[in-house]
């Protein structure tokens, strides 16, 4: 379970919602060589699960 997922790190940014970064925040993005995917991928794990997905990633 890993929570805290925007699409992009400058997300917030892009979408007018903030003038600090994901990372910032204490968040990370999906994509990216430091995303979670990449970052979960890594791990043999049967079950992957990201909660927390915000408003403005175009992954909803």
């Amino acid at each position: 379970l890993f929570d805290g997922t925007l699409w992009l790190d400058d997300e917030m940014i892009q979408k007018g919602f903030s003038n600090r970064l994901g990372s910032q925040m204490g968040h990370m993005p999906v994509n990216g060589p430091d995303g979670t995917v990449s970052l979960l991928n890594r791990f043999s794990i049967d079950r992957k699960v990201l909660i927390h997905i915000n408003n403005t990633n175009p992954v909803l």
